[in-house]
Formats: structure tokens, sequence, C-alpha cells
């Protein structure tokens, strides 16, 4: 089996076909669309002197484009490393370094944090930012700062050999046992771990979802491999930030079967009039990242009584998930 997961991910569009797949701030992107601009975006980087094994740090807040950006890497043979936004200058400065990455793509709000860094960080050559324009600013004297689209309007090329045993990720550990450390991920390893993932929410019949959790960290990298092992159409409604009374809306509005949230975000959820809304459609609630309080989880199901709550352990160098219950 060829465990490459850009060609997995062109099996995958292949299987399913072309339909609107992912709803971001009310409008819809095709998956033929997403495909379409990851294999451009591939040609863009290549054309930047991105070469297989090199590293692509993702600083970004949720839009359509994290995930264009690790289709595309992978497509180039490059090395993904999400970081999430919550990250001190301090810890990205380190990540950037350690690393070795080449290249950054960010959002704009993280752009003066990327800049402030960048001249510790001698390896960045480039930093890519959706909506930049055609502006010739650079982050730091020397790194430009290249609008997403623009890179991404090259021709569709093809995919760069790498076996299951090449790196895919490199994700940084939260540091509770000291320094951050960068866990190597492989093709492989996140492939298998998409598979149990789509097992899992196979099992739960879902088929739509509200997405607030951040896709530029390792939950983004379970999202787009577990759905290279679907045959069916999924629908996922993404939020930039989350935002209680915004996931309320996004879930009736949308009919959707499942969220994976955090257990803080479950708890913020209760303070919402959760038995005023249509919610009879939600059947799963994934929590994860922390422990989920009994009582936290017992009031979501009596006040959504359509709804499971499925807590979720993992760790780093398990590509984020281990086991799941009940």
């Amino acid at each position: 089996m060829d465990e490459n997961l850009a060609r997995q991910a062109e099996l995958a569009f292949a299987r399913q076909g072309d339909y609107d797949t992912l709803c971001y701030e009310g409008a819809w992107h095709t998956s033929g669309q997403m495909a379409d601009r990851g294999s451009r975006l591939a040609t863009g980087l290549t054309g930047l002197g991105v070469r297989p094994g090199d590293r692509l740090l993702v600083l970004m807040a949720n839009c359509p484009e994290v995930l264009i950006t690790y289709t595309g890497a992978w497509r180039a043979g490059a090395v993904v490393t999400p970081l999430i936004f919550l990250a001190s200058e301090d810890e990205l400065r380190h990540a950037l370094n350690d690393s070795g990455a080449v290249g950054i793509v960010t959002t704009v709000e993280f752009l003066p944090k990327v800049s402030a860094v960048l001249g510790d960080t001698p390896g960045v050559r480039f930093v890519l930012v959706p909506g930049a324009g055609d502006s010739a600013a650079e982050a730091a004297p020397g790194v430009p700062v290249l609008d997403f689209d623009q890179v991404a309007s090259a021709e569709p090329g093809s995919i760069a050999d790498r076996s299951g045993t090449d790196l895919a990720a490199l994700l940084y550990t939260g540091g509770t046992t000291g320094r951050s450390k960068g866990v190597p991920l492989t093709h492989a390893g996140l492939y298998w771990c998409g598979s149990a993932a789509h097992e899992q929410s196979v099992r739960s019949s879902v088929t739509s979802s509200v997405l607030p959790l951040p896709l530029a960290h390792a939950y983004g990298l379970l999202v787009i491999c577990g759905g290279m092992h679907r045959t069916d159409h999924t629908r996922t409604i993404l939020m930039r930030w989350f935002d209680p009374a915004g996931w309320v809306k996004l879930a009736e509005e949308h009919k959707v079967q499942s969220s994976a949230l955090v257990p803080s975000m479950i708890q913020m959820l209760l303070s919402q009039p959760l038995e005023d809304t249509d919610l009879s459609n939600l059947v799963a609630i994934s929590s994860g990242a922390a422990p989920l309080a009994e009582e936290v989880r017992r009031e979501f199901e009596a006040r959504v009584p359509s709804a499971t709550v499925y807590e979720g352990y993992g760790c780093t160098e398990a590509a984020t998930f281990i086991s799941a219950n009940p």
C-alpha cells in the first residue's frame, strides 16, 4: 500500500467525487476546489525552493488555507510543523530554529509575532499569508511576505516521491517536562491514526460537524487524515474562533451531528439556552486535551439528550489519538 499522504488524499478525492465539503464564514468550498488549490500550492512551494524533507511551520487561525497548506506541503514532499496560536514568541523562535523551517504559513493576526522572531531565525526564507495582496512588504530583512493565493496560482503539478517511513509532520510537545520537543511523525503513522479516527466516526454514523478547534495543531492533522478514509460525503462547518453563541447558532442552522471540543468549551456551552435550540441532530461530542469533569458531561447530555459525549485520549507521539470512551 502507498502510504504517502498526498497520494491518499488524491485517491480519496477520486473515490468521493466533487461536492460541497467545507463551509467557512457562510461560503461553501468543494472538495475539488480544495484539492486543486493544494496541487497548485505544491507547485508554488517548489518554485520557492521548497524541497522534499524541508520543514514548513504553520501558525494560523482557522481557515480553509490550513488544510490546503497540509495537502500542498505533502504534495511537494515537505514536512509540516503546526504550532498552536497560543505559542509565545520564545516558543515560536525555538520551533523555527529546532525544526530548521525554511518557510512559515500564517494569518494576518499573527504576522507581528512572526516578524518579531525572524531576526533570530536565519533559516526562514519566506512567509505566506492569505490576503497579503500585492504588497512587497518584508516580515524581516530578506524575508518577503507573499500572498497565499498568488503562490497557489501556479499550474497543478505531480506528487513528490515520499514513502510511508518518510516524515510528514514535526509536532512540538506542550513542554510539560521541560523545553518543548519536536516529535517526528511519518506518513504511515498519520495515515493509520486517521484510520482509527475514521472508525470512531463511522461507529457514531457521523457525516456533519461544527469544527472550532485549531487546525494548525495536532488535531488538524487528525481531521485531514481521517477524511482520507471516508467513502461518503461529509460536511464540516469551520469556525475561525470558538464562541459559544456562534457554535450553537451554526449547530442548529446546519443540523450538524457532531463536534470536537475541549472541556472548557463544553463548560461554556452550558451557559447557552441549549433547551431552546433545535440540536436534535447532534449525536456525538468528542472531548479531549484535558480531563472532562463528570458533572459537566452529565449536564450536557441531560440538556442535549440526543448527544453522547465521548472522551478521547492521546499524545503527540501517537499523532494525538490512542483511545476513546464510551
